[in-house]
């Protein structure tokens, strides 16, 4: 992505930029309804980088994890999209294992902040890394 450009669909490249900053934590996008993330994956991924000692914040619909599994990570919700865009900034890494996802913002979002960005094999979010553009 180009700063300041408009992509379609649309990201604010104004907002979502990578900033340079000191990258603090790993970011585990959960899904936003539950039934496009399987939790067994979530909790494979929260408890792997829990063993690595990894700073963890979870974005999405949490509410369906096991509340031990998510106890010491930073819970994200309701955030303004200047929020969200300092957490990606925050983020060396973005976790978002969706079993089906058309387009995927999230993805699309953290690309443009320029976090290290890990996907399932398919769909919509492996389509947009492996735009080199």
């Amino acid at each position: 992505l180009e700063p300041n450009r408009v992509e379609y669909p649309p990201i604010n490249t104004k907002l979502f930029y990578n900033k340079k900053i000191r990258r603090t934590q790993t970011l585990v996008y959960v899904g936003s309804n539950g039934g496009d993330t399987k939790s067994a994956g979530i909790q494979e991924i929260i408890n792997k980088l829990k063993k690595d000692k990894k700073r963890i914040a979870i974005l999405g619909n949490s509410h369906y994890l096991n509340k031990n599994l998510i106890n010491g990570c930073k819970v994200l919700t309701n955030l303004s999209d200047q929020e969200l865009a300092n957490e990606y900034n925050k983020s060396a890494e973005v976790y978002a294992p969706q079993v089906w996802e058309p387009y995927g913002y999230v993805v699309a979002e953290a690309k443009a902040c320029g976090c290290q960005i890990i996907v399932k094999p398919y769909g919509g979010p492996r389509e947009i890394l492996n735009d080199n553009k």
